[in-house]
């Protein structure tokens, strides 16, 4: 067992067999956890998913510029993410929960689809845009 300053004993053997998550926690300025929220959330993350991000790349070779830039990458993804999870969508969904929808496909296949999911939805929708050929 390793002891910490506090005097608390660490169980090494547990945290190395450990096959979830655990809890790192730390004491910062107020300043410091309010500018990290608000990093996070311009990257479309929570403070916890944030600071494993910085944590778990402290060792890394690359760049400060590197790191900016997947972080962009990240915040680019998830807004595209957010485009296909529209409030829109969600309301779409759950008006038409359950129901079955038919439709013919691009390829005139008439086909049903029970609306379960917004993926449900985008089959529909894209399938009700009739394309030129």
């Amino acid at each position: 067992m390793h002891t910490n300053r506090t005097g608390r004993q660490l169980d090494v053997e547990a945290m190395a067999n450990a096959t979830n998550k655990i809890t790192l926690g730390f004491k910062c300025e107020p300043q410091v956890k309010m500018a990290m929220a608000m990093e996070a959330k311009e990257y479309g993350m929570s403070l916890s998913e944030y600071a494993e991000v910085i944590a778990s790349t402290r060792h890394d070779s690359g760049s400060n510029q590197e790191q900016q830039e997947l972080l962009k990458e990240i915040k680019s993804l998830k807004a595209k993410i957010g485009f296909y999870e529209s409030d829109l969508l969600r309301k779409h969904l759950e008006a038409n929960r359950g129901e079955i929808n038919h439709f013919t496909d691009s390829l005139g296949n008439h086909r049903e689809i029970q609306i379960t999911s917004l993926e449900d939805i985008y089959t529909v929708i894209i399938n009700s845009i009739k394309l030129r050929s």
